[in-house]
């Protein structure tokens, strides 16, 4: 409805355009020269072949991470929404992570707010999304514009879901209850975000107690020689443990 598969795949045609010789539809535009593209853009399932929507999208992907290189275009529209939004999320993500490291370039719609998150600061992504104004109406019926313009950024507005689903006309009954789940939802993942800070926080003091103790029984030990091997052990454990730390 924003237009964002509209979007990826006017993207992909005007490569075509342009490596073919064609004038293109912008003020300036500067295309590299590629040898393959390879689209991802459909969700329907293969009955033929017995295949559900998301085991056509492994095979489809599949095929593309391995035949995919820095003289590529992708386009992947709405990868992982076939399956549970845990999986949907961590293969979207191990996926544009592949993607990334062919150079290829590449055209990524997601609804995954998370997946732009996470790959924000990896060199070469550049994350956009289609704007929209809320609005309402005289009789207080809210009311959305999509503006169809690529805006700078991923979307912050996380009841957006919940604006459309108002401004359909959905009842009233129905968006009360939707709006609750929501907000208990986001309270628990708060919560558990906080509860895995603090757990950070508990395991870095211990380890820095346990090194300060390792520290002064090797001072107390008297053994010199073997000092400096033991030290630069010690060294190496204390930064092993505290990278698993940070990436947990």
């Amino acid at each position: 409805m924003s237009g964002k598969s509209t979007y990826i795949r006017a993207a992909a045609l005007l490569q075509i355009m342009a490596q073919i010789g064609c004038f293109v539809p912008a003020e300036y535009a500067s295309f590299p020269i590629i040898h393959n593209i390879f689209a991802r853009v459909s969700l329907d399932d293969n009955i033929e072949a017995n295949l559900s929507t998301f085991s056509l999208e492994m095979r489809e992907m599949a095929f593309i991470l391995r035949n995919v290189d820095d003289k590529s275009m992708a386009i992947i529209d709405e990868l992982g929404r076939g399956t549970s939004t845990r999986d949907g999320l961590a293969i979207a993500i191990a996926m544009a992570e592949a993607l990334i490291q062919s150079q290829a370039s590449v055209w990524f719609a997601t609804h995954f707010v998370e997946l732009a998150k996470v790959l924000s600061d990896r060199p070469g992504v550049l994350n956009l999304h289609l704007a929209a104004t809320t609005s309402t109406t005289g009789e207080g019926i809210p009311h959305i514009t999509m503006l169809y313009k690529a805006t700078s950024g991923s979307i912050e507005d996380e009841s957006y879901g919940i604006n459309l689903a108002r401004a359909m006309g959905l009842p009233p009954s129905f968006i009360a209850k939707a709006e609750e789940i929501a907000n208990d939802l986001r309270v628990k993942r708060k919560a558990k975000q906080q509860s895995s800070v603090s757990r950070k926080l508990v395991s870095r003091r211990q380890l820095i107690l346990n090194l300060y103790e390792a520290l002064r029984q090797a001072r107390d030990s008297g053994s010199e020689e073997a000092l400096p091997g033991y030290l630069r052990r010690l060294q190496m454990e204390f930064i092993q443990h505290m990278e698993e730390l940070d990436n947990m």
